[in-house]
């Protein structure tokens, strides 16, 4: 009680003298956390980290602050928190500059297991770099994968004297097909003035550039050339830019090596916007040069995958013409497409029977093999099969269970809980600095120290570590874990209900399946909050920006900005209101729906059949882009399992799938 006193009005005193500096909004956060951190000193809860839990984040925002005397304050009542090293950490990283060599190397001792140890040698291997250390530089460095890292130690050993040592190292950074950083330029100069840097190289790395359609790349390469190379560059930048004009240039009527790689680049490049024109041409030029039969087969082999993946009409055709050794399993699989998109069923259980027997052995497979059969009036070959998949709980399971009218099979089986094992990993230091980060917001720093810790575990602890971390909650965590182990039953660990009350609300409100919400959230996030992708879009349903404020203006909700959208509540109003406007998008077609979530409507639109009608198991398995393919699946398999455990009466995925119509049909 009375330290939990003593330290509220210490922690109102800081605040006091941050209001002296104006920092108000700081102050407001310092009071809030005073008021946590008194009231967890009363708390009777068992966790004993609950007020230097707090501390911590009092120190983080009195550091942040440069509040110094408060900080050293906060952080003496630390020493024995998990976290303390994070403190010592940001520190010695703020004063890098300042510190000894011995001092940071004692902190790279005492910390080794701690993933900030290696930030904190990047950082000072940097700073050496600015000090021109090269000597301590390569003491210290750690051959770290980094192309930056890498291109400062080529450096380092060629001042050293270390040439031969080199050489391998520096044509491995030189030939990439992207620009390298400029701390590489030292490193390529000094391959030039010593001759490593032969036009040879050169032209490798342009092939490489080119194949990334990476010109000014290729362009600035070329200038190191010769003056008939460049020339020969430029004409292939005119092929590679204008194919139609200039694959049959006078220039490239020559027999050569580099003759035969424009024309082919040409071919292919001509191949993205006007399919039959490549092929005939192809088909036409070919003969003058002295393709190899690997090479010529293979330029064959990819016109042929493109005409399957636009649904070209002579794309079976194409496929058929090709030499057995051209076919590899991506021919074989899209010939058993092309027919299952034409529900050629015959030319269907063909292709199936000429795959691997690892892919002919997927449950996908398995259901078409099945299907073919069924509409080849061969249902006694066609039962044993759906007999066996509608055991499986697994999109292909529930489709075989609708046609043999047999229950789902939800196959739980949660993992094994050694309370001897729990407890041991549980005491690791790694999961308890990990619980700590998690708990006090640090979740880059929390997935950091996680994912070096499980790198290092047999099954049977990463299973378990799987299970700690859903305990606590860290539900996208538990997931990604317990799949490192290819362990899929556990129901509880790998479908949490987390978010519930939101869901279910925010799906009322908007009259969506909330086990389709949730289905949505779980192949998005894996309910990560936090989460962002590459392309933009952030939060638990993983929304774009541009497509959350048109549907928060639809709903007559404020603007939402980037905090509103990392935050679960109004990321779950938006992404159900996002799936209703798909919805009535799609005359109620949640498959197509859920196509357009993940792919946009446009192309989802591109997609529908011409005219008539297709079974939607089909229309999905010959989606052309391949991450929709499985998108789809999975949130059909998904939503079925969360309305199981919503305590929902299933819907069957007969229902959901309700044939898939052309455009004019609507």
């Amino acid at each position: 009680m009375n330290g939990g006193s003593h330290l509220c009005r210490r922690s109102i005193y800081y605040v006091s003298s941050l209001l002296t500096t104006a920092k108000v909004m700081l102050a407001i956060v310092f009071y809030l956390l005073s008021l946590l951190v008194f009231s967890s000193a009363h708390a009777t809860e068992t966790d004993s980290y609950s007020v230097k839990r707090n501390i911590y984040k009092l120190a983080r925002y009195a550091f942040a602050a440069n509040q110094l005397s408060a900080y050293q304050d906060f952080k003496s009542q630390l020493r024995d928190y998990p976290l303390y090293p994070y403190l010592l950490y940001s520190e010695l990283r703020k004063r890098l500059a300042m510190a000894s060599d011995d001092e940071i190397e004692d902190f790279l001792t005492a910390y080794s297991d701690l993933p900030v140890s290696g930030q904190l040698r990047g950082a000072w291997l940097r700073q050496l770099i600015e000090q021109d250390r090269w000597s301590k530089f390569l003491s210290v460095y750690d051959d770290r994968s980094d192309t930056d890292m890498r291109c400062y130690n080529t450096r380092a050993q060629i001042r050293a004297g270390q040439e031969k040592e080199v050489l391998q190292e520096a044509k491995l950074l030189w030939l990439s097909g992207r620009s390298q950083p400029k701390t590489c330029d030292r490193l390529f100069e000094w391959m030039q003035d010593t001759g490593v840097l032969t036009s040879e190289l050169i032209w490798q790395r342009i092939y490489l550039a080119m194949e990334n359609d990476d010109l000014g790349l290729a362009r600035f390469l070329a200038r190191k050339l010769n003056e008939n190379d460049r020339q020969l560059m430029s004409l292939w930048e005119k092929v590679h830019t204008q194919p139609l004009l200039n694959l049959e240039a006078a220039e490239l009527v020559e027999d050569s090596v580099r003759n035969r790689t424009i024309v082919s680049d040409g071919i292919r490049r001509l191949a993205l916007t006007d399919l039959d024109r490549a092929h005939s041409i192809w088909n036409r030029i070919s003969k003058r040069y002295a393709y190899s039969a690997q090479l010529h087969d293979r330029l064959d082999h990819d016109l042929a995958l493109s005409a399957a993946f636009r649904n070209h009409p002579l794309a079976e055709t194409w496929l058929s013409a090709l030499p057995d050794d051209a076919h590899d399993e991506d021919t074989r699989r899209w010939r058993a497409h092309l027919a299952l998109r034409n529900s050629d069923w015959r030319a269907l259980l063909t292709s199936i029977e000429l795959l691997d027997q690892d892919e002919r052995l997927r449950d996908k497979w398995r259901y078409w093999q099945a299907r073919a059969l069924l509409e080849t009036d061969e249902s006694a070959q066609a039962k044993p099969l759906l007999d066996t998949l509608a055991k499986e709980r697994s999109y292909y399971g529930f489709l075989a269970a609708d046609i043999t009218r047999a229950p789902y099979s939800m196959n739980n089986t949660p993992l094994t809980r050694d309370a001897e094992r729990l407890g041991r990993i549980n005491a690791l230091s790694a999961v308890t600095r990990a619980h700590e980060l998690y708990r006090v917001g640090q979740i880059w720093e929390a997935r950091t120290e996680w994912n070096l810790l499980t790198s290092q575990m047999d099954n049977q602890d990463i299973q378990t570590a799987a299970l700690l971390a859903g305990q606590w909650g860290w539900h996208d965590n538990a997931i990604s874990t317990v799949a490192k182990t290819m362990s899929y039953d556990d129901l509880e660990l790998r479908f949490p209900l987390a978010y519930k009350e939101q869901v279910i609300t925010a799906a009322n409100s908007q009259s969506v399946d909330s086990g389709w919400v949730y289905a949505v959230i779980r192949r998005e996030s894996a309910f990560a909050a936090d989460a962002r992708s590459p392309a933009g879009a952030v939060g638990l349903m993983q929304l774009l920006p541009t497509t959350a404020t048109q549907v928060a203006r639809n709903n007559k909700l404020p603007a939402p900005g980037l905090k509103d959208l990392l935050d679960a509540k109004q990321n779950i109003v938006l992404g159900s209101g996002y799936l209703r406007y798909l919805l009535d998008r799609y005359n109620d077609a949640q498959v197509l729906a859920t196509a357009a979530y993940n792919a946009g409507p446009g192309r989802v639109t591109r997609w529908l059949p011409e005219r008539g009608s297709l079974p939607a198991d089909q229309w999905i398995d010959t989606i052309p882009f391949k991450e929709t393919r499985q998108y789809v699946r999975a949130v059909m398999e998904y939503s079925t399992v969360y309305e199981w455990k919503l305590g929902k009466k299933t819907t069957r995925l007969s229902e959901r799938l309700r044939p898939v119509r052309a455009a004019l049909d609507g």
